[in-house]
């Protein structure tokens, strides 16, 4: 994965591209985004979301991923071996117990069987990104593969690993839950 480093003008600190401060000195990264933060114009997450959106479409235009914006994020949908493809949910409207931003990625599996539980259970400790959880979509409950990135730490690199590992986990739970299907 080749991505540019973006030197910050003050200290020289070469940091990730997408991130809206220095994580050395905290000067500003992202051409325009001098005032508002400061100046109570705009939140951390809105400089860190217009990054991360940037490196995410990216991410999908490099691998020829098709993606769309949605109101919260995106949604990627990524292409697996045999044909597969499995979406994955970005969204940018989460948050930690200390209240710090989250990038949430979300991928749908199957609706829910208890007769699985015991197996899910068992999957989480072989997930290195994220964990196998039970979400209610649409009204339903729906085993989900789901993941948490920190806003102000999000390197293009994790990012990309992270959105890989959500589908090709969420992608394999869905084959053997229904029995091969790639409705999601």
């Amino acid at each position: 994965m080749d991505y540019e480093l973006v030197a910050c003008r003050s200290c020289g600190l070469e940091n990730s591209p997408g991130l809206p401060f220095c994580q050395n000195c905290g000067d500003t990264l992202i051409p325009g985004t001098e005032k508002g933060f400061a100046d109570g114009g705009g939140s951390f997450l809105e400089l860190a979301e217009t990054g991360t959106r940037s490196v995410l479409e990216n991410i999908a235009i490099r691998r020829g991923y098709d993606a769309t914006a949605t109101d919260d994020g995106w949604c990627i949908t990524v292409p697996l071996p045999e044909n597969r493809k499995q979406k994955v949910s970005v969204v940018f409207n989460g948050h930690d117990e200390e209240g710090r931003d989250l990038i949430g990625f979300l991928s749908i599996c199957a609706p829910w069987n208890p007769r699985a539980a015991e197996r899910l259970l068992r999957l989480n400790a072989r997930l290195h990104y994220g964990s196998c959880a039970l979400r209610d979509i649409e009204g339903k409950p729906m085993v989900v593969i789901c993941a948490n990135q920190p806003a102000a730490t999000a390197d293009p690199e994790e990012l990309e690993a992270i959105m890989d590992e959500v589908a090709r986990w969420a992608d394999k739970v869905e084959a053997v839950l229904t029995g091969g299907g790639d409705t999601y």
